[in-house]
Formats: structure tokens, sequence, C-alpha cells
């Protein structure tokens, strides 16, 4: 036998083999799908389930969904699709299982791959996404833009108002916003910030119905149009606005560039703004307001009177009043008869000082006992209670006016429980 014959004779050889080893690592495969599947098919019989109504398993999956459900492998919904593939598949059809998202504990790189994912199995379903860190990545991606009209809520922590002038996207879907300042590191920095780049994510959103705006302090000076005059933004949709939240405030100069013509709730934290442009804000927009929360550090005389007498429809008062102001606010409300006659809630924050204090507030439970159902007082001083103790009249005037039905609440404003 010579070498080339040899050599020739060792390459059949090895292909043979080469060969023999593909067919037995098929057969391999093969075995190992068929194991796969058997064990899928036991899975399915043992697993309880398996033997549910797929709408039944489905909502027994959207039950353990969190209040707000990440992309953690060990909680729903990602937990799901880690057991086994029945319970992935059945995980990945039900598209109520992936419409809210944050990027809570995510690398804001990876996010943008994430959101794109649960984006999908949505299918034509909207979408609530809450985003703290993230925001600059998903727009530097493009997928913030490629899904912008199924998003339905949104909720934005941006350190800087500026990246919001990037998200020029029809939000077409978008019912609900919420903004509020992403404060970690930087919790005692209050810089005053241009509200021009809030004012265009309004218009990018013409369905917004509800919106909130916290911890944003706003300059005077927003933007203009060629002639040099402020150009009021008119939304025909938004029917709630919150500017603050709680402890959390946010200044109300953002109105004097609004008009909001449905609006039925309007809750101020930080009454800051000129009172004229107050007064112009409702008299353009002419609201339908229901519900209205007030908070200055001062009124001036007759300015809110002014702003009452230009919401006439209000079923819904809450009133923090500060210093001085407190009295004669008070008063307006004893004696203003014809100031909101149907008024049938009025939630009144203040600081009483002296007894003729609860006196006020026991004629205006018994002058306005007509059309008031709720009435509560809040005291930012939880030891007032018990160094200016409330008055026999207003003490009586409790007891009568609950006997009639009308629910009143007398608490300090760090407690829950009722003074009395």
């Amino acid at each position: 036998m010579t070498t080339s014959d040899t050599a020739s004779q060792l390459r059949t050889r090895i292909g043979d083999l080469s060969s023999s080893i593909d067919n037995q690592r098929q057969l391999l495969k093969d075995l190992e799908k068929q194991k796969s599947d058997a064990q899928g098919q036991l899975n399915a019989l043992l697993d309880p389930m398996g033997r549910l109504p797929v709408e039944v398993s489905a909502e027994i999956f959207i039950e353990c969904l969190p209040s707000t459900p990440t992309m953690d492998p060990d909680q729903a919904p990602a937990v799901f699709t880690e057991v086994c593939r029945a319970w992935r598949k059945l995980a990945i059809s039900i598209p109520s299982l992936w419409t809210r998202l944050t990027d809570k504990d995510v690398a804001p790189r990876k996010f943008d791959r994430f959101f794109s994912t649960w984006a999908l199995r949505v299918k034509r379903l909207p979408i609530s996404l809450r985003l703290v860190q993230s925001l600059p990545h998903l727009l530097d991606g493009g997928m913030l833009g490629i899904y912008a009209h199924k998003i339905q809520k949104l909720e934005l922590h941006p350190a800087r108002l500026e990246v919001l002038m990037r998200m020029a996207f029809r939000f077409v879907g978008l019912t609900s916003l919420t903004v509020a300042r992403n404060m970690l590191g930087d919790a005692a920095f209050m810089p005053f910030f241009n509200a021009k780049p809030c004012i265009e994510l309004l218009r990018c959103a013409p369905n917004l119905v509800e919106c909130t705006f916290v911890s944003f302090t706003f300059m005077d000076e927003i933007h203009a149009d060629a002639a040099g005059a402020s150009v009021p933004l008119t939304h025909t949709a938004l029917k709630h606005l919150r500017l603050g939240h709680d402890s959390r405030s946010c200044t109300a100069v953002f109105l004097q560039y609004l008009t909001l013509p449905v609006l039925e709730t309007l809750w101020i934290s930080s009454l800051d703004i000129d009172h004229q442009d107050m007064v112009t804000f409702l008299t353009r927009s002419a609201p339908p307001l229901r519900s209205l929360y007030l908070s200055a550090d001062y009124y001036g005389d007759g300015q809110v009177e002014q702003y009452l007498r230009l919401a006439p429809n209000l079923t819904d008062l809450t009133i923090r009043l500060v210093d001085e102001s407190a009295v004669s606010l008070l008063q307006l409300f004893r004696d203003g008869r014809n100031l909101l006659p149907n008024l049938p809630s009025l939630t009144v924050r203040a600081e009483f000082v002296e007894m003729e204090d609860y006196t006020i507030v026991a004629d205006i439970l018994r002058n306005r006992s007509a059309s008031l159902r709720f009435f509560s007082l809040i005291l930012d001083d939880p030891e007032i209670i018990t160094s200016v103790p409330p008055a026999d009249a207003l003490r009586e005037a409790i007891v009568s006016h609950r006997q009639r039905g009308m629910e009143i609440r007398i608490r300090a404003a760090d407690s829950e429980d009722l003074a009395f």
C-alpha cells in the first residue's frame, strides 16, 4: 500500500466517523427533545395551572403582579417566564401582564432592550411607564419615540427639565403625566427652571387628562412668540392639574402660560403666581372647576375671594391658611353667604392661636349647614389642641351637625386620629 493510498483511506475513515458522530449528535438531540417534550407533558399533567382554563390562569398571573412591576427575574411577571416552557408561553401570551414597567434596579443602558421586549408583548394594549434614570438612554436609542403612541401613563423623574425638549413625539394615547424632579444627591439645591420643556410636553400630548408637576421652581419668563409676547398654550383635554404633592411643592407661575377650558381639578401647593396673573388665568380659561386646593405663605386682601368667585361651581375646596390671613379668610367663609353658597365640602388647614378662631369655625358650620356635607379642620401645630382647646361653642356645633348627617373631622396635621 502506498503512502497516498493510506492517506486517502484515512480521510475516508475520518469522513465516515464524522458522519457517524453527526448522526449520533442528531439522535441525541432528538432524544433530548423527546425527553423535554415528555417532561413538559408530565408537568402539564401534574401542574394545576395546566388543568385550568387559560382565562383563569391568566387572572392568577395578573393577581400576582406587584403595584409597580420591575424586570427583576425573581418577581412577577418576569419570574413566570423562568419556571417552565408552558408557563413562559402562557405569560408571554397575556398582554396585560406587561403593560406596567419601571426602570428601577436596571442599568440605564440595558433598559431600552427590556422596554422594547415588553412593548411588543403588550400587543395593542396601552403602556404605563415610570422612568427614574433611563430617560436619556431611551431617547438616545430612539425607543421612546418608536412606542410613544402606545404610552397611556407616563411618570418621569428628570434631574433637569431640558431633557424633555428631546421628547418631541406625538403622545396621542397619553392621558396621565407626572413629572417629578429627581433630587437624589441634590435635595437641598432648588434652582429655577425654565418651564418651556413642560409646556412643550403638554403640547405633544393633546389627549392628556391629568397632569402633575412636583418640586420645580419655575422662572417667570418662559417663551415668547415672534412678536415677543408670551403665548399661553390652550389645552382642550386637560381636566386635572396638580402643582406639587403633599410636602413637595411646585410653583404656580406655570399657570400664566396655560389656558385650560375644561379644567375640573386644580391643586396648588405654592401659590406664588402674581395675583393678576392668577385672575387672568381663571378668566381666560373660564374652567368648570369642581375641586380646588390652595396653599400659600401669604394671601393678599380680597385675593382668595376673587379666585373663588371665578370658580362658582366648586364642590370641594381645600385651603391652607397661615399667620394673620387665617382669621380673615375664615371670616370670609362665615360672613360671605353668597360666596360658594352651595359648597358641599370644605377643608381648612390652619394654625389657631386664639379661642375666637374656633368660634368662627362654629359659625361657619351653622351658617353653611344647608349645603355643607363635609368639613375638615387640620391644625398645623399638633400641640395647639391642648394649648388652645376648642371652645364649647365649637364642640356643641360639632355634636349638633354630626347628628344631622354632616361629616366633621378635626385633627392635627401629623395624625389621622380625630381630636374630638
